[in-house]
């Protein structure tokens, strides 16, 4: 979490640049060179309107219980998990577009865990819009998170060269994580789907030198996330026993099934040409 009266020197006017203070009250932020003001509210300071079309679920719960997690969420967190790896614990991390923060027990041991979303979602630490200047200073971190966020800024060229920006100088990482192959989801902030070329040439055009992309999830991945959307329609239309036996049956026979593929694909060598999406690590 961020302390507003030490933590004002990390920060910075989104608009101008210019180095900002908090008025005896603490219930404003303002900038110094060009005027502008920012209201804070409980203790989260606001650098752009709430957004009030977010569709929001289950807020109260806990979203870094894995238990409530997808397969393709266990993965990204695994890839966080060895991503972070050999960072040090003075580092600080910036995770952009944390939402409800399903990987925030991964960064706690770190110096300083900033989170920054467009939405007040609980632990959000600014609120910013990621399409202008983000509201720190240049080199402030030395981790910069994107969890599934890169496809729902209509600016991405934009914000990963703000990654840039606030990355510190030498072996700092952005770590990304993308979706490919999934469903249209918090609309309407939904606008890409990446391929590894693309992650590529944006990373390169944005002045990353060490670019690395993995393929997370394959075919059968895929399959699987299709039937549970189609299991889940045919439940709401049939409510019958017969249905929910029906239901029953065909989940322990598929089951079985897709633990044969999977055997097939690991032993099948490069079969990557269905991905469910991508991790990334740049470095500057």
């Amino acid at each position: 979490m961020l302390n507003l009266s030490e933590d004002i020197i990390l920060m910075c006017c989104p608009e101008c640049s210019g180095n900002l203070i908090i008025n005896k009250d603490k219930s404003q932020i303002l900038c110094t060179e060009c005027g502008n003001c920012y209201p804070v509210i409980e203790n989260v300071p606001h650098f752009c309107l709430q957004k009030n079309n977010i569709i929001t679920k289950n807020l109260n719960r806990d979203y870094t219980d894995i238990s409530h997690w997808t397969k393709w969420r266990r993965e990204n967190f695994d890839f966080c998990k060895k991503a972070i790896q050999g960072t040090e614990n003075d580092s600080v991390v910036l995770d952009i577009g944390a939402g409800s923060g399903h990987f925030r027990k991964l960064f706690m041991k770190y110096k300083k865990y900033i989170t920054i979303d467009f939405y007040p979602y609980q632990g959000i630490t600014i609120i910013a819009d990621f399409t202008k200047k983000i509201p720190l200073k240049s080199g402030t971190a030395n981790i910069v998170l994107l969890s599934n966020v890169l496809e729902h800024t209509p600016e991405p060229a934009f914000l990963l060269n703000e990654c840039n920006r606030l990355l510190a100088p030498k072996e700092n990482r952005l770590i990304i994580l993308v979706p490919f192959i999934i469903k249209i989801h918090q609309a309407p902030y939904d606008f890409y789907r990446y391929t590894s070329f693309a992650l590529e040439r944006l990373l390169k055009k944005a002045g990353f030198k060490k670019i690395t992309i993995y393929p997370i999830g394959n075919i059968l991945d895929i399959y699987e996330t299709i039937q549970k959307s189609l299991l889940k329609i045919h439940s709401k239309q049939s409510k019958s026993l017969y249905s929910r036996i029906e239901r029953r049956i065909f989940m322990t026979l598929n089951n079985t099934i897709n633990r044969r593929l999977n055997r097939l694909l690991n032993e099948i060598e490069n079969e990557k040409q269905y991905i469910q999406g991508y991790g990334c690590i740049a470095v500057k």
